[in-house]
């Protein structure tokens, strides 16, 4: 069973209409407000804003501060050809490049969504070398992470760290959806 306070909800239908919606708590405190219209519980990202007058992320009104959610949604030529959510905190767009490159390299979107990945996270003491990949990530990618001074720590297969991602791509007027088997959504059409 998957844990944490992150979805992503991928939608298309037939007349081109799409959204992608990214939806977190981040923290339970300040986050007990529920629209109950939507049934949707607000989150409290809020809390990235700084009282530092020197930070992008300054306290001021109007200003929404930068965040870790990242919903992706691919054009061609004018037309939205892929969406794309994920959770993951800080490496969402690791876990995007990841499934983006390998869709790009021919891959459908299952197979995409539910091959090994890796994600590089922040050590203790704010240095990023610690590298966290499945274990059945291929060995070249591994041998990479180390040559790049990385630390290469394992996880088990279908491992929650590198995230839960969904997509939907559209090609020749047909759509194809994934949801990743390391959490508990769904993919389907009609």
């Amino acid at each position: 069973m998957s844990s944490g306070d992150t979805i992503a909800l991928v939608t298309a239908d037939a007349s081109g209409h799409s959204a992608v919606v990214v939806q977190s708590v981040f923290g339970p405190f300040g986050a007990g407000i529920l629209d109950p219209a939507s049934g949707i519980i607000c989150h409290n990202r809020g809390a990235f804003f700084s009282l530092d007058p020197g930070s992008p992320n300054v306290l001021e009104g109007g200003k929404r501060p930068t965040h870790t959610l990242m919903p992706v949604m691919l054009r061609q030529e004018g037309r939205i050809v892929g969406l794309q959510g994920t959770m993951g905190g800080p490496a969402q767009p690791q876990i995007h490049t990841q499934v983006l490159m390998r869709m790009r390299g021919g891959m459908d979107p299952a197979r995409a969504v539910a091959a090994p990945r890796w994600i590089v996270a922040e050590a203790a003491g704010g240095a990023w070398r610690d590298a966290h990949a499945e274990a059945d990530l291929e060995p070249a990618a591994i041998e990479a992470l180390l040559s790049a001074g990385f630390a290469v720590h394992p996880l088990p297969h279908l491992s929650e760290v590198v995230g839960h991602a969904q997509v939907i791509r559209q090609s020749r007027g047909m759509h194809s959806a994934a949801a990743d088997p390391r959490a508990n959504g769904s993919a389907g059409g009609g």
